[in-house]
């Protein structure tokens, strides 16, 4: 084989390293940010919950408020966290669109969470319309804290749900930056090594025999011309070359 095509052939071998670990990098790559986003997708989901809970809890402290005092101060919170309520219900609706599961259980939320402000809005109307001791038992009593109570459930059920997934979410995305981490190490040492390999057969192959050409002609240029020209046989260009050597002498 001709100098040039061994050459080639190495530059075309460290090409097609380069090539595998790129592929391999480029799929695990991959798989790490389709983990990581779905990760992040169940923790934003969570977020999203909890925030839909802590805004109930504010809405029947609201609630509480005005019924102890009879500020409209209260009446405006309670409003305020209401219609935030609906609206963080609405993003977790669109926030899940993908999910085989929760956006049903979101849906059939709409209706707990009407239940949970018909039943605190019914207690605003009794104090306003039979004073705070009776707006009081109907605030503590059964119908009144069945509301909630569903709704917290609810939450807690999905939040339950969302956690589990999350964390097998958390393992595969660590799985997937382990294996990729592996992948591009073991990639990176066996190109190391077939780049080192090709480094000492180029070597030997070319760069050593012409080492043995340089001295032969530099003894032939010095007026030695009894030295035998060396690597005459070889068939590729350094032979060629050689062969010319001899005949020049």
């Amino acid at each position: 084989r001709s100098v040039g095509t061994r050459i080639a052939a190495g530059y075309g071998l460290g090409l097609v390293a380069l090539l595998l670990i790129a592929l391999s990098a480029y799929r695990g790559t991959n798989t790490l940010i389709d983990s990581s986003e779905r990760t992040l997708q169940s923790r934003k989901v969570l977020h999203q919950l909890n925030h839909l809970l802590y805004q109930l809890h504010f809405a029947e402290t609201a609630s509480r408020g005005y019924l102890i005092a009879g500020d409209t101060y209260y009446v405006k919170e309670y409003q305020a966290n209401r219609r935030e309520s609906h609206e963080t219900l609405d993003r977790l609706i669109r926030l899940t669109s993908g999910d085989p599961t929760l956006p049903r259980r979101l849906e059939a939320f709409v209706a707990t969470l009407t239940a949970v402000f018909t039943s605190l809005e019914r207690t605003h109307d009794v104090r306003d319309a039979q004073g705070l001791d009776v707006a009081a038992e109907l605030f503590a009593g059964r119908d009144g804290m069945e509301a909630m109570n569903a709704a917290s459930s609810a939450i807690h059920e999905m939040v339950a749900t969302e956690q589990d997934r999350l964390i097998g979410r958390e393992a595969t995305s660590q799985g997937a930056a382990r294996r990729t981490q592996i992948v591009i190490g073991l990639s990176s040492i066996a190109a190391l090594v077939l780049l080192g390999s090709m480094t000492v057969v180029l070597t030997r192959s070319i760069s050593g025999p012409l080492r043995q050409m340089s001295d032969g002609t530099r003894r032939i240029a010095a007026g030695d011309l009894t030295v035998d020209v060396p690597l005459v046989g070889r068939k590729d260009e350094i032979g060629a070359l050689a062969q010319s050597f001899a005949a020049m002498v």
